[in-house]
């Protein structure tokens, strides 16, 4: 398979069974692909889902909205609350490095936003994730000696959470329940900071 007729652009060569076959992206909107058989085993035929721009939405989308986020002039005409609650399941859904990108863009709106549009009970889902990821940690401190990628993220998400909710009246009243939530954070860190002694 190639993006091009020469099969010289984004090349990939696949054979034998499907356990063989990976996942891959090729750029642009085209597909060239050819499938030959040495005729050495009695099964015969393929079989490949193309699925357009599947990856790449992700990708295309967090430059577009870091870059606005990042612009002073853009940031202030957003609709952040909606941003927010779309980012907040964004990052609920997706996994791995997609995920943190999404944290990312939630760390951003939260520290940049002068205004208390960001419902931070939006963030229980997180939060749950963050409580299991801390309980294990505190369960056996000696499996990992520094916090995963994503773990060290959700700390620093909640933490500015907790800041913008102290500073913020409105969101103080709105995030009762985050309050009881960060003070259960704090109790679970001192927890994990005494189980890795």
């Amino acid at each position: 398979m190639s993006s091009s007729s020469d099969f010289l652009q984004d090349h990939h060569n696949f054979s034998g069974s499907s356990q063989k076959w990976t996942d891959f992206e090729i750029p642009g909107d085209t597909l060239y692909y050819k499938f030959i058989s040495d005729m050495s085993n009695t099964e015969w035929g393929y079989k490949f889902t193309v699925t357009g721009g599947h990856r790449g939405r992700f990708q295309t989308g967090f430059e577009i909205l870091k870059v606005m986020l990042a612009d002073e002039r853009a940031f202030h005409h957003l609709p952040l609350a909606d941003i927010w609650e779309w980012q907040v399941g964004v990052a609920c859904r997706q996994t791995g490095n997609l995920r943190l990108k999404a944290i990312h863009l939630l760390l951003r709106i939260l520290v940049c936003s002068s205004e208390s549009g960001c419902d931070l009970t939006l963030l229980r889902p997180l939060w749950q994730l963050f409580t299991t990821m801390e309980s294990s940690l505190c369960q056996d401190p000696t499996s990992i000696s520094v916090l995963l990628p994503l773990h060290r993220a959700l700390t620093e998400l909640f933490f500015t959470a907790e800041s913008r909710a102290i500073v913020s009246a409105e969101c103080l009243c709105r995030s009762v329940y985050y309050l009881l939530c960060a003070n259960h954070l704090f109790n679970n860190l001192f927890k994990s900071v005494q189980c890795s002694r």
